[in-house]
């Protein structure tokens, strides 16, 4: 293990993904994927977090810069200046592009009994910032979002490369190698305001990452082979219990202004219809049944064996009358529906390919999306 630290005794199931959808610049231009975590240990641990460390590189590496973007839930890469590299090789030249990572989806918040975040008011300052579930009517169904950026360099300093577990959970913390909580300006070190996020540029209008609203704060000076890590977190993970982790890499470049910056707001627009698509379940080219998730804590809906080889059963827990239950492929076409009023319905898997399934159970007031996978001898 590259950091060096104790087994934890998780399960990490991944899965990549893209839409063929070329006439929608966005999906064309994304790549999907979507982790699944076990933990299949007897431990709780209370003080969790995923994050996604990058080695960004775009084109020649040496002259990146990085920014987050809060609202957006995205951290990205830039070019410092107008060319990069020399434009011969692995490099752009002219008109450089950006590269964001979105967080679709996090893990779920600790149940709470609400529907708000940590402040307890509709539309705070709080994680509800860029998570998904917050005020929607529906209790303890909330998904958290980036809740901290961080860049690390090429090098052994303080603000290198992570060499142990401490430092890498330090960096997931907004914290560098020594411990050193992440400060507001310059870069990031040594300065007086704790943050939780470095280079938020304008995108953190309340403040959330301080406390209070703060000046603009991008990066500038000499470039660097940088690298980033954004994370999402804490949360209580318990022994035997699933999160979802959804990430969108999302790229974007302007053919016409040649400025270093004009990538940017090609890329940001695209992470706007790529997460409303995720929002809502649907795409210009089909459903987008695969990004969504139920509430892993709740359990009203089991579905046994999986993977399933001849049939799988589908267990309804608390649901009053007719509902329906609809098994897509991965694609988004529906392959069966049928309306039942069981607690217990079996389903043949006899016209099912081997392959990934999404299994959607809709109720008067609810609906639950499960995965099945078919693995037939």
């Amino acid at each position: 293990m590259e950091s060096k630290g104790e087994k934890l005794g998780l399960e990490i199931r991944v899965m990549a993904y893209a839409f063929n959808c070329p006439n929608d610049s966005a999906l064309w231009n994304t790549l999907f994927v979507n982790y699944e975590i076990i933990n299949r240990s007897h431990n709780t641990y209370d003080s969790t977090f995923v994050g996604e460390f990058t080695d960004f590189d775009l084109g020649f590496s040496d002259d990146d810069y990085v920014a987050c973007d809060v609202e957006r839930s995205s951290f990205y890469v830039y070019n410092a200046d107008d060319m990069d590299g020399d434009g011969n090789g692995h490099t752009y030249g002219t008109y450089p592009p950006a590269q964001s990572i979105t967080f679709l989806g996090g893990p779920y918040m600790n149940n709470d009994g609400s529907d708000y975040g940590s402040s307890g008011i509709p539309d705070g300052c709080d994680e509800s910032i860029n998570g998904l579930g917050f005020n929607d009517g529906i209790i303890d169904n909330e998904r958290l979002g980036l809740s901290s950026f961080m860049y690390f360099i090429n090098t052994s300093g303080v603000q290198g490369d992570p060499n142990t577990a401490i430092e890498y959970y330090n960096y997931l913390k907004s914290y560098w190698r020594n411990g050193t909580h992440a400060s507001y300006g310059g870069f990031g070190y040594g300065d007086t305001i704790p943050t939780n996020f470095i280079y938020p540029e304008n995108s953190d209008t309340c403040g959330w990452g301080i406390g209070s609203p703060q000046p603009y704060w991008g990066q500038t000076g000499t470039p660097y082979d940088l690298r980033g890590i954004g994370s999402i977190g804490p949360f209580t993970f318990k022994p035997g219990s699933t999160q979802y982790f959804d990430i969108a890499y999302v790229f974007g470049r302007d053919y016409v202004n040649p400025d270093h910056r004009a990538g940017i707001a090609v890329m940001k627009q695209r992470i706007d219809s790529v997460r409303k698509y995720f929002i809502t379940n649907t795409t210009p080219c089909g459903n987008y049944n695969i990004g969504i998730k139920e509430n892993v804590n709740n359990s009203e809906v089991n579905i046994y064996p999986n993977p399933a080889s001849n049939y799988f059963e589908i267990e309804s827990k608390n649901i009053v009358g007719s509902y329906c239950i609809k098994v897509f492929s991965i694609e988004g076409k529906k392959i069966k529906e049928l309306i039942t009023n069981e607690n217990n319905v079996t389903i043949s898997t006899d016209n099912l390919n081997n392959g990934l399934y999404i299994v959607e159970v809709s109720s008067q007031n609810r609906n639950v999306f499960k995965k099945i996978v078919i693995s037939k001898q």
